[in-house]
């Protein structure tokens, strides 16, 4: 298990997870999302505990600031979450939880990697675009509180089709 640092931050360490707390993870996700429709707890508890489910934790002196969470399917990533707590955005924490998340899906050989973001959120886009990511279509209606549309992204990371 490889714990990631940052330079900018030398206390905050970016692991892998299996198993997390649910709580500070949805305390985590509610401080990003207060506004949206957050999961309960029960699907982060849900999430956490799912076989195909992989999760990344940004710890600063052992308390989750952020975190982000994948779904590996039969060799395709589909990221479920990604959120850093509010009093520590903009320091480069979610470029660091999508990089150990892009690392992991190259090393696990995934075809792609999935998501949706609300088409509202270009501060999220433009992340994903410095790592490749490409809109590839727009799911209508897709989020609720308040309805907004979905932006899906795709970004192709290993085994290519012959």
């Amino acid at each position: 298990m490889q714990t990631l640092h940052s330079k900018a931050l030398p206390q905050l360490g970016i692991e892998p997870r299996t198993f997390l707390h649910e709580a500070t993870v949805l305390a985590t996700y509610s401080s990003c999302c207060s506004m949206l429709d957050p999961w309960s707890l029960q699907n982060i508890k849900n999430d956490i505990h799912n076989p195909v489910s992989s999760y990344w934790v940004a710890n600063m002196q052992s308390k989750v600031i952020g975190y982000i969470g994948m779904w590996n399917v039969i060799g395709e990533g589909q990221v479920t979450n990604l959120a850093v707590h509010k009093n520590y955005r903009h320091q480069g924490i979610a470029k660091l939880l999508v990089s150990s998340m892009v690392e992991y899906a190259t090393q696990q050989d995934m075809e792609f990697i999935i998501l949706e973001v609300r088409k509202s959120n270009e501060l999220a886009q433009s992340l994903y675009k410095q790592f490749g990511f490409d809109e590839i279509s727009t799911r209508k209606g897709y989020y609720s509180l308040p309805k907004e549309d979905a932006v899906i992204m795709r970004l192709n990371v290993g085994r290519k089709e012959v």
